[in-house]
């Protein structure tokens, strides 16, 4: 699927299970990427095996899409959509590509994710968890106008959603 931008202009998004085996394996790479993994719930390094069979069990699950994120042939990032109930909410995942230099990746990756929300999944809110101490992610999604709802100390995990406002209402 292709999104045009004004401001970033064509950006493509590829379901991962239409990715071919190089892009699954370059997703590996940046989700295992110690920047990146250190702020996901299962930390360590995920095989191959069980990243594959991931994506295979994507195929048959109606509430996840995860989706790689590339402008040209450079990849910005991945995206994905869980919990999904339609005209309702769905709880994001995002990160950017750890081994793309170039800045505003992140800026992308939400207007990708705010289109896709509101054209293809017709939702009203979009929600996320981040660790407390992630200031950067954060500051970026304050910036992007989620709001923190609450705070579960035993986790150190900050919940903040955001209400959509799309034009299709």
């Amino acid at each position: 699927m292709k999104i045009y931008f004004e401001k970033f202009g064509e950006i493509k998004i590829i379901n991962y299970i239409d990715l071919n085996t190089d892009e699954k394996r370059t997703i590996l790479k940046m989700r295992n990427h110690p920047n990146i993994n250190k702020w996901m719930y299962s930390k360590g390094n995920i095989s191959e095996k069980s990243h594959f069979d991931f994506i295979q069990k994507l195929e048959s699950d109606r509430e996840m899409l995860y989706f790689l994120v590339k402008k040209k042939h450079d990849i910005i990032g991945s995206i994905n959509f869980s919990n999904i109930a339609k005209k309702e909410s769905a709880e994001l995942g995002i990160y950017s590509n750890p081994f793309n230099k170039n800045k505003g990746l992140g800026e992308i990756l939400i207007e990708v994710v705010l289109q896709f929300a509101c054209e293809k999944l017709d939702l009203n809110k979009i929600y996320l968890e981040v660790y407390s101490d992630n200031d950067r992610a954060i500051n970026f999604y304050n910036k992007c106008g989620f709001k923190s709802t609450k705070v579960i100390e035993n986790e150190r995990v900050i919940f903040m959603e955001k209400v959509l406002l799309c034009e299709n209402e």
